[in-house]
């Protein structure tokens, strides 16, 4: 196997998967106020704990085929 540098934009989403995910990470932040950065930080993190109870959702939108059961 062997890695390929790919750009940040890259076009082709199959290549670079996880780009699919940032939607759900940015909309609970999106347009919101927060009085520190404890909290900010917070709302993202309760996102992820969220969407690592989503494997059916994960394989949907990025395809990862071959994820190990983690549990």
């Amino acid at each position: 196997m062997a890695l390929t540098w790919c750009p940040y934009h890259f076009t082709h989403s199959y290549l670079r998967p996880a780009e699919c995910l940032w939607p759900l990470t940015h909309e609970a932040i999106a347009n919101k106020c927060f009085e520190t950065l404890t909290e900010l930080e917070e709302v993202p993190f309760q996102g992820c704990s969220v969407l690592l109870r989503s494997r059916e959702l994960i394989y949907g939108l990025t395809f990862y085929h071959w994820l190990p059961d983690s549990s």
